[in-house]
């Protein structure tokens, strides 16, 4: 029977053409007003392909005349960064890739993930509106692109690959079962589906027996664990997460870096020094170079210590892991040290980190920001921050969760049902699941429940 375990969306990247050179320091008001709503062809944006012909136009409506309009196309890198010209660092310019109402774009693009921004000004009345779509992106030649989900064949592992233009997963509809193996010659990776994940561009694959490093095309292999790594550790890989420029890879309670941009062979790290022994989270987002906190924590990665039931932050190309400010007794809730059986952790609602957390038998929502924040002390996420999860049905069986920081609802599936949870409305969704046939097991993409895989790990008494 074939088990499906763990999903990683596509996301590689794309370069435009054209440099922009506008200047966009206008004041943003509402009566340029932007309508996307209805707008035709807008899923060819989730399904770019090189030499495709792309047409989408929004709705624009305006108080005065639209002839004195101005129309910019814009798309800029998704990981948007300064870089070093002289003694300074400097955002680079967008670039332009059409100027009129209409978007008219033949991709030409180097592989790469943006986002597309659509600009319109009025020069003479300096006013101006915009809409930014989600973020786009073109596969390399070769590629496919779609869900890859880590799937168990007779205690083997192969790689499926999912497209559905329905939900918006780029490359459209499709199904490719046994995707790996019908590239390496029917050979499957050994043993169970741990997890998949994405690197700068390529892949992660982790089994209980083996991880590996694969290019994109076709997924052909570049390394085996071993060969990540200058001295390779015992194996026993929990999380790869990466962001902020730097892949950040947990094994056996340790963490590992790899920063992508130095000259490092593409060798992780020796595991970062410190007292602790990191459990399965690894955060997505840390800090933000737009609208920039002044003293944010501006960690590159945090981690959750089993040994302390608590929160640490790791600091750009430190050699240690870091600590937190200790907690104000006022504080709402407790980075440092959670009460209770922690049961989950991830990340929603722009950056946030939700804790499942079972204190006196029963389960509670407590959520930490670490995002684009100071340490004052306090590092739960405002009041109404621990929100009591008695009215959720059935979550003390829930064995998967997931969430995205898209929004502020998490869900948690049993094995009769998905659920969702909104964070700030408080409001509660059930949709019954089917099974595939009598006594079958439904088949789930939820991350497992347990967010930190314990294989080999034990806590400190």
């Amino acid at each position: 029977m074939k088990k499906i375990l763990e999903l990683s969306l596509t996301a590689i990247l794309l370069y435009a053409c054209m440099e922009d050179k506008g200047n966009y320091d206008y004041q943003t008001v509402n009566e340029i007003k932007i309508d996307t709503v209805g707008m035709s062809n807008r899923t060819e944006l989730f399904n770019l392909e090189l030499g495709k012909e792309i047409e989408i136009e929004p709705s624009v409506t305006y108080g005065k005349s639209l002839d004195q309009l101005e129309y910019y196309w814009i798309m800029y890198p998704f990981y948007y960064a300064p870089v070093q010209e002289g003694n300074t660092m400097v955002y680079p310019q967008a670039d332009t890739i059409c100027r009129t109402h209409k978007l008219k774009w033949t991709v030409d693009a180097k592989p790469g993930l943006y986002y597309l921004q659509f600009v319109v000004t009025d020069p003479v009345d300096k006013l101006h509106s915009f809409f930014t779509f989600p973020s786009i992106t073109v596969p390399a030649k070769g590629v496919k692109s779609g869900l890859y989900v880590l799937s168990e064949y007779d205690g083997q592992t192969d790689i499926d690959l999912f497209g559905s233009s329905r939900a918006l997963i780029i490359g459209g509809d499709h199904f490719e079962p046994r995707y790996y193996s019908e590239n390496h010659g029917g050979e499957m990776i050994p043993g169970k589906p741990l997890f998949i994940s994405y690197g700068k561009d390529y892949y992660y694959a982790f089994t209980d027996q083996a991880g590996l490093r694969l290019n994109t095309n076709s997924l052909m292999l570049m390394e085996n664990f071993n060969e990540m790594f200058y001295t390779a550790p015992a194996y026993n890989p929990l999380n790869l997460k990466y962001t902020n420029n730097c892949e950040f890879l947990i094994n056996n309670g340790r963490l590992h870096v790899l920063y992508t941009g130095k000259a490092n062979d593409r060798k992780f790290s020796n595991a970062v020094a410190g007292d602790y022994q990191a459990g399965y989270f690894l955060a997505g987002s840390t800090k933000t170079s737009h609208g920039h906190t002044t003293d944010a924590i501006d960690a590159d990665q945090i981690i959750f210590d089993l040994d302390t039931n608590g929160f640490h932050p790791y600091f750009p190309l430190t050699a240690s892991i870091g600590n937190f400010k200790q907690t104000e007794v006022n504080a709402i809730s407790d980075a440092n040290h959670l009460n209770g059986t922690v049961k989950a952790t991830f990340e929603a609602n722009g950056g946030q980190t939700y804790n499942i957390v079972e204190i006196n038998g029963k389960d509670s929502l407590i959520v930490l920001n670490f995002y684009n924040v100071a340490d004052d002390g306090d590092l739960s996420a405002g009041s109404g921050s621990r929100v009591s999860l008695s009215g959720c049905e059935d979550i003390k069986n829930a064995k998967y969760f997931a969430s995205s920081n898209a929004g502020n609802a998490f869900f948690y599936a049993t094995d009769k049902a998905v659920h969702s949870f909104s964070y700030t409305n408080r409001k509660r969704r059930t949709i019954p699941v089917c099974r595939k046939s009598s006594g079958t097991p439904p088949i789930l993409s939820f991350r497992e429940r347990m967010p930190w895989r314990r294989q080999g790990i034990s806590r400190k008494q």
